[in-house]
């Protein structure tokens, strides 16, 4: 009798545990927050230029005395727009 008494405890201890393992299974998912939305206009506006190595401040051309201080791809040369007199490190 003490053998029966004992399947049936154990038995119940793990019909116990299964249904506290699917009742924590089963719980309601966190919310997410929703997704906050701009438009493309606030999206310029709010968004500041992503800061180049290869650019100075406000996306401007920086100043070189050579090549060698410019970024791969860019060249040290005057540029007629700015200065006769100083070099920029330009794109090409």
């Amino acid at each position: 009798m003490t053998m029966r008494r004992c399947r049936t405890l154990a038995l119940a201890a793990l019909t116990t545990a299964a249904a506290a393992l699917l009742a924590s299974c089963a719980s309601a998912p966190k919310k997410e927050e929703p997704i906050k939305t701009q438009t493309l206009e606030e999206f310029d506006n709010n968004t500041p230029p992503p800061d180049d190595p290869c650019y100075g401040s406000g996306g401007e051309p920086i100043e070189c005395d050579e090549t060698a201080d410019c970024c791969k791809g860019f060249a040290c040369s005057i540029d007629p727009e700015r200065s006769h007199v100083r070099r920029y490190c330009i794109e090409g």
